[in-house]
């Protein structure tokens, strides 16, 4: 199988399968939703990045890095698994929308232990490593200084929902947990652990 071939069935495969979650997602009853054209904006985002990382790999035709070709695919498949594994823990409270369900409740187990909004960061990851795969290197900086922004951006309005319905709760959720990377847990435990001895020695 060439190349070509393999890309072709590779993005038929990510085209499908965020069509499938999109309108499975519209066809469940939801709650009040909120800022909606968010997630229109960012469907525009997703759908120029794999458009234009096809046309970028047809239309120039670079000598495929087949190293730069891998790590796209880790960094997609690594982002793929992560946002699921955010999907199955938020259950019920998943949505591709801001949305506000009856009796919604603040989620900390599972990948949101270490951030706020993990779903978001492996949607990044997933969004940088299809322009890499085909080798897009427009693209992907498309990406990063495009998409990433709107990402920020959905991020700013969520956050200002859950602070609206959780209040002193999610504050206290910000304090102890980033939005994006664990460095805050990091440098808390970090810093507990650099007091055991002293408190051993008292």
């Amino acid at each position: 199988m060439s190349l070509t071939w393999f890309f072709i069935i590779f993005f038929s495969i990510i085209v499908i399968q965020r069509i499938l979650e999109t309108f499975s997602q519209r066809a469940k009853k939801i709650g009040e939703v909120r800022q909606r054209w968010t997630f229109s904006l960012l469907f525009v985002a997703h759908a120029i990045v794999i458009v234009g990382s096809i046309l970028e790999y047809l239309l120039l035709k670079r000598d495929i890095s087949l190293i730069v070709t891998f790590f796209g695919i880790i960094l997609y498949l690594c982002g793929l698994i992560g946002r699921n594994w955010s999907i199955r823990t938020l259950g019920e409270y998943w949505s591709i929308h801001l949305e506000i369900r009856k009796d919604h409740k603040l989620i900390r187990n599972g990948p949101y232990k270490y951030v706020r909004h993990p779903a978001y960061l492996c949607i990044i990851f997933e969004v940088c490593g299809i322009p890499l795969i085909v080798n897009s290197y427009f693209t992907f900086l498309c990406a990063v200084v495009v998409y990433t922004p709107l990402i920020l951006l959905r991020i700013y309005y969520e956050e200002k929902e859950h602070l609206k319905i959780f209040g002193l709760e999610y504050l206290e959720y910000k304090r102890q947990v980033s939005a994006l990377f664990p460095i805050k847990k990091m440098s808390k435990h970090r810093s507990r652990v650099e007091r055991l001895p002293e408190q051993v020695d008292k």
